[in-house]
């Protein structure tokens, strides 16, 4: 792992963040009951709590928060599979990203909890709520920066290197170009 240059990093970083983002999980005060009581939407449990007019209606759509143990309405970062299950997509991420596809689950999960907690020291991330071992995390809105240009890159499924359109900005476009991509669900490539 200490042979990792900046430029992997980076992008292993930027596919975190991108997935997260479109995933639901920058932070709003929307997200703070959610993640401590999984209420969501104007009407949790059918009934109306006051202060919640504003929210989003439940409907099929949820966030998807980062967790450091499984949970099915989140993404875990932490737990290693289990037996015949499917590699969770961060350690599948890890791997392409990094370049590194015989390392360990194991270390590839000290990794993420490398990233998680120097995220949050470092104000990328915001802790949501923990109850025990298992935390609930967001990328802080504070870290996040609207830039007003940027180019929209298109899958190439020709070469499998992405399977969504993405809109970067110029420095994002060049540390990305012709590398490995996330990979979503319908993907081809």
């Amino acid at each position: 792992m200490e042979d990792l240059d900046d430029a992997s990093l980076r992008l292993w970083l930027l596919g975190l963040l991108h997935r997260q983002r479109e995933r639901g999980g920058l932070h709003h005060p929307y997200l703070n009951a959610y993640a401590r009581q999984g209420f969501w939407g104007k009407y949790p449990h059918g009934k109306l709590i006051q202060g919640r007019e504003t929210y989003p209606a439940a409907g099929r759509y949820k966030p998807r928060l980062w967790t450091t143990h499984p949970d099915k309405h989140q993404d875990h970062l932490l737990a290693p599979p289990r037996e015949g299950q499917l590699r969770a997509w961060p350690l599948v991420w890890t791997r392409r990203a990094l370049g590194v596809p015989g390392l360990d689950d194991a270390t590839l999960l000290d990794l993420l909890a490398a990233f998680l907690h120097a995220g949050e020291a470092g104000g990328l991330l915001r802790r949501l709520h923990q109850d025990g071992d298992k935390t609930w995390y967001a990328i802080d809105a504070a870290a996040a920066r609207l830039l007003p240009h940027g180019e929209k890159l298109r899958c190439d499924r020709a070469t499998g290197l992405c399977c969504t359109d993405l809109s970067r900005n110029a420095s994002a476009v060049t540390a990305t170009t012709r590398s490995p991509r996330p990979r979503w669900p319908g993907c081809e490539g």
